[in-house]
């Protein structure tokens, strides 16, 4: 390097690591590493159920048709309720690897490094996002780099189901319509409709960013230097993109409702009496703090719930290492990068909070970032109360959001006066990401 403040040029070569390390992670690790609702049964011999993720897609591949969706209760609840894009997609993999013979592991081992590609595409669009918003390139770097190294992107491209995809078309979509608010064509519009619609038709609660885009329309249309002209295009625009996402957009779950009357809401519920069941924690302490297990669990406990009381606890630490991605680690490395991330959340809140408040940041960017961030968090919440099981919370469903939260903490230091909130994010980042290699790339 001649110019050691080269940024833009770290930048692009720790991207290029993440792909490569993504890449062999995905080699190293089995696609059913954490099972997430795949349904394998059996390892050799290789056996699997017939309605999780996987069932799924070789429903498509057998039938050339999408799978009916049932409401009765089972043992393994069925998968087919969710919209299909990521499904078809697998099905046009594993299709013709079938027909050439490709013994069936290999053929999810496939799926699962395309998936990781999908990974590694989330943290080029937030890279984009990072570009598009101006943010320094000294903390463009630094974000990047946390979101190149951190483990929820290993854990979305690792998995074999519709999480990942609906990450990368819901951050698109925030990238596409930060584009639409400096030049408001059609086109830029439709985009961002295309990549709502397609994050939706991964995953339902793909919805959950679409007030952020909202909230990014309304600024638009009611700012001072819109003049009655531009308020005409636009609202033509608006037309638009509500005739053509709105029904696409919601075409699934009409198409559930209609055909096999399935709640637009719908998610199957486990049977009664499941030992990972926190329906007798008062719902105040899942919302208060961790328990000192809590913090001290690299893997999912699903047998004491009330060792875990703690949703936020929850959050922290499966964006840490989900249900037990790590195997056999050393007893240090894995609590001090737990710890570390604890003390990073904390400081991104305080951070997030300043964001929110400062009247210097522009009004849509702060109604964007925060919203996107703030609307899928709080689902979370929402889900736990509904649906009182440990497995109901994961950072794998809001992974994109989690973002949403470190960008808008870092353009608040980025932007304000004072150095020391650059600094000390910095460090933390630093922190958190030697960690993250540590335990995931040389371990």
């Amino acid at each position: 390097m001649k110019d050691k403040h080269d940024y833009k040029h770290y930048t692009e070569m720790i991207l290029m690591i993440s792909f490569v390390v993504k890449m062999f992670y995905a080699i190293k690790k089995i696609f059913c590493v954490t099972d997430h609702d795949l349904q394998v049964f059996e390892i050799n011999p290789f056996v699997i159920g017939p309605t999780g993720h996987l069932g799924y897609i070789n429903y498509i591949i057998k039938n050339l048709a999408l799978p009916p969706v049932v409401m009765d209760p089972y043992d393994y609840p069925q998968q087919f309720y969710h919209p299909p894009v990521f499904y078809i997609f697998g099905a046009l993999i594993k299709g013709p690897l079938d027909k050439l013979g490709v013994p069936e592991i290999i053929c999810y081992e496939v799926i699962q490094q395309f998936n990781m590609v999908f990974a590694f595409l989330c943290v080029f669009v937030i890279y984009k996002i990072l570009v598009e918003l101006k943010i320094s390139a000294k903390m463009t770097m630094f974000l990047t780099a946390l979101a190149a190294f951190s483990p929820v992107f290993l854990t979305l491209g690792i998995e074999i189901n519709n999480d990942c995809l609906m990450a990368l078309f819901g951050l698109l979509a925030i990238y596409r319509v930060i584009i639409w608010y400096k030049k408001r064509t059609m086109k830029n519009i439709l985009l961002t409709g295309l990549f709502l619609v397609l994050s939706m038709l991964s995953k339902t609660s793909g919805v959950l960013i679409a007030p952020a885009l909202g909230a990014v329309f309304a600024c638009a249309f009611f700012e001072k230097k819109t003049d009655n002209e531009g308020r005409k295009k636009l609202a033509v625009q608006y037309v638009t993109f509500l005739a053509t996402s709105v029904p696409l957009g919601l075409s699934w779950v009409l198409r559930n409702f209609i055909k096999y009357n399935v709640p637009f809401s719908y998610v199957p519920a486990l049977a009664d009496g499941q030992p990972q069941s926190t329906a007798n924690i008062p719902y105040l302490v899942r919302l208060g703090p961790p328990s000192l297990r809590q913090l001290t669990l690299w893997y999912l406990d699903l047998f004491h719930p009330e060792d875990q009381p703690s949703i936020l606890g929850q959050i922290i630490q499966s964006q840490t290492f989900d249900e037990g991605l790590l195997l056999n680690p050393d007893p240090v490395t894995p609590l001090l990068l737990l710890w570390g991330y604890w003390l990073l959340y904390l400081f991104v809140f305080y951070l997030f909070v300043r964001f929110i408040i400062d009247k210097k940041i522009v009004l849509h960017i702060k109604l964007l970032l925060g919203l996107a961030a703030a609307l899928p968090i709080a689902s979370i919440y929402v889900f736990a109360y509904k649906y009182p099981m440990l497995c109901s919370v994961s950072a794998r469903y809001i992974a994109a959001p989690l973002f949403m939260l470190f960008i808008a903490a870092g353009y608040f230091a980025d932007k304000t006066a004072k150095k020391w909130p650059s600094a000390v994010f910095s460090a933390a980042i630093v922190f958190v990401t030697a960690l993250s290699v540590i335990d995931y790339v040389l371990f």
